[in-house]
Order: C-alpha cells, then structure tokens, then sequence
C-alpha cells in the first residue's frame, strides 16, 4: 500500500490530468494492490506491425506509424498517430482490435511525467516525490495481458527508496 500520499485536491488533480492524457486508463490509488492501467495500443507514441524479417531498425531515430495489420479503420495504413490514440485509449473501441503472435509489432514509449533522476512525477503544477509515497518500493512499468500475462515488466529503482524504506 501507498502511504504519505499527497492532498487529497492534489491527488484528485493529478488523476484526473493522466485521465485526460490516456483517456482509457483506470487509476487506483486507495487499495492495497495500487496500480494505473492503460490500453497499450492508446498510450504508445507510435505502432507498427511487420511481417517477420521486414521489421524496423529499432536503433534508427524515427520509426513509421503503420497499424494496417490490425484491419478495419486501420486497413488502408492512413490512421495518425493521434487518432489511434484517441481510438485504441477508449476500451469499448478497441476491444474490437488484438495483437496477434504471427505480426512483428514494434512499440515506441516515452513519458515526460517521471523523473527517474529525482524520482518524482512532475506534473507541471507540482513536484510529487514517489520515494516516500512508495513506501520503500520501486516503480513497476510492465505490459500484461488480460488472462494476467506478462509482456515484459521493469522495476525502477532509486537510492531514495532504501532511505524511505528504513523510516
């Protein structure tokens, strides 16, 4: 569980500026299992799908959107950035779409909320410092699947937690 959590009117802020920046995500604060979901296909800066071997060079600097693979609204590759953001971060529009395992898909993320040097999330209005908020536990950013699955899962660690552990 979290503790030392910020104002209650700072915390209602913040939730509802990451429900206007992912629309589709589901921010749980107040449980013993805190947590943030947001469908991945709305919170990616870019997607793509290839074929096995015509896959992007994922060192190069920019990697073209193209979600054709995923059919319908999709199908004819001239669906921005923004707009599958706008449709994959709803849940009732994207249930219709799915990642298969037969598709390369190559996702871009980035964020500009989390400073990982300070350990805080920056909203712009404030400076929340997540050492102490954690509780001594490290960020967890993973993808899972529905059935409980994981994609991948990172731990994001940071001095500050082992002095905020030992209080």
């Amino acid at each position: 569980p979290l503790k030392n959590l910020p104002h209650p009117f700072l915390l209602k802020t913040a939730t509802n500026f990451i429900s206007k920046v992912s629309p589709g995500a589901n921010v749980v604060v107040h449980t013993d299992r805190p947590h943030v979901e947001a469908p991945l296909g709305g919170t990616s800066q870019v997607v793509r799908g290839d074929e096995p071997g015509n896959e992007p060079n994922i060192a190069c600097r920019t990697i073209a959107e193209d979600c054709s693979v995923l059919g319908g609204i999709f199908e004819k590759g001239n669906v921005s950035a923004s707009r599958r953001k706008r449709l994959l971060s709803n849940p009732a529009k994207c249930e219709g779409y799915a990642f298969d395992t037969e598709t390369v898909f190559t996702f871009e993320f980035y964020q500009n909320l989390f400073d990982a040097q300070t350990y805080s999330l920056d909203l712009g209005f404030a400076k929340i410092g997540c050492s102490n908020v954690l509780n001594g536990q490290p960020i967890q950013w993973l993808g899972k699947m529905k059935d409980g699955r994981y994609l991948w899962s990172f731990q994001i660690w940071h001095e500050k937690l082992l002095d905020a552990s030992r209080t």
